[in-house]
């Protein structure tokens, strides 16, 4: 059940940045996860976005982590949250 969204409507300005350079206007949205320990807070929740051509992202309360840059890092994280996806 994921959806596009469009570049303007992403929080994240190295995201954006990233997608303009490229050329993309939509992705998709995989989802919104908070924190198991502190699952009302947005300074501790992750949003993630997957390019059409393949990579994902997610944004963080920091810098966002790409997935390409570092898979088991990604990966760790997804399992931080309590998520998986494919």
């Amino acid at each position: 059940m994921n959806e596009t969204r469009k570049i303007e409507d992403i929080n994240d300005s190295a995201i954006v940045a990233e997608a303009e350079k490229l050329g993309i206007k939509e992705m998709e949205f995989l989802g919104k996860y908070y924190h198991p320990e502190y699952p009302d807070s947005n300074d501790h929740a992750i949003e993630l976005y997957q390019f059409p051509a393949g990579g994902r992202v997610a944004s963080t309360n920091g810098d966002p982590v790409w997935e390409e840059a570092d898979m088991e890092g990604f990966a760790e994280m997804l399992k931080e949250y309590g998520t998986e996806i494919e």
